[in-house]
């Protein structure tokens, strides 16, 4: 059965919007306290804010960011116009999957959570490329294809941000556009993926070997990165041949 933790002051209420449906809920406590008490549990979120005090929204708002970023936690927000803008601000827009103000049917909400849910995760491990180089991002794709789920994402933080909390692996290419707080984003995001997941693996991608060997002792055997002067099938066969440690 699928699980979400609905975070909300008013129970009553939602339990009637909810009604009868396939989700396993935990009820949590509109509160600091009651957040810390859903740490490592379920990964979908219903936050339902609905005139809370400012200074509560800030503070919660900054604490499920950290969440969100540290257990990969998918962020649903429901409630007062204001108090969910508020909240919008607070938390980076790649964890919020669905943002809907109170005066509009929850049917739609209920329906977003459900869809997400439902959706099947059995498969090809996922291999994500961060490059807006499409003929170079192609041409590795097409070896990885019979053995990963490949995406391509460009240097967006919005979308990449969420690509990265579902892949096994992740390949960037250094020639990204991100200003240095989007990167230090983009690295923070990967290294809560990587404590929480040790086999999850990201490496780097430069345009030469002179520029990989910058990032590196340049040791075949030990190297952390690729060039895209290697040949593409040799890069490919590196990561077919690492798909049994993910």
């Amino acid at each position: 059965m699928n699980q979400i933790i609905v975070v909300t002051n008013h129970r009553e209420i939602y339990e009637q919007k909810l009604g009868k449906c396939d989700l396993h809920i935990t009820w949590c406590e509109f509160s600091i306290e009651g957040l810390q008490q859903i740490r490592g549990r379920a990964k979908i979120i219903l936050l339902c804010p609905d005139h809370e005090k400012t200074t509560l929204l800030n503070k919660l708002g900054l604490y499920l960011r950290d969440l969100c970023i540290e257990e990969e936690k998918d962020l649903y927000l429901y409630g007062n116009k204001d108090d969910v803008d508020d909240i919008t601000e607070l938390v980076p827009s790649i964890f919020v999957k669905k943002a809907i103000y109170s005066f509009v049917d929850f049917s739609k909400m209920k329906d977003a959570i459900t869809s997400n849910v439902g959706e099947d995760e059995i498969g090809k491990k996922t291999f994500l490329i961060i490059d807006d180089d499409t003929d170079y991002a192609g041409k590795l794709r097409v070896h990885l294809d019979q053995t990963y789920r490949v995406l391509v994402s460009r240097f967006d933080l919005e979308e990449m941000g969420s690509l990265i909390l579902g892949a096994n692996v992740v390949l960037i290419s250094m020639d990204g556009s991100l200003k240095l707080n989007e990167f230090m984003t983009m690295f923070r995001i990967l290294a809560a993926k990587k404590g929480r997941n040790p086999r999850f693996k990201y490496y780097y991608l430069t345009g030469t070997d002179r520029e990989r060997a910058k990032l590196n002792s340049g040791s075949e055997k030990s190297s952390i990165s690729f060039s895209k002067e290697m040949d593409v099938s040799r890069v490919a066969n590196y990561f077919i041949g690492l798909q049994d440690e993910l």
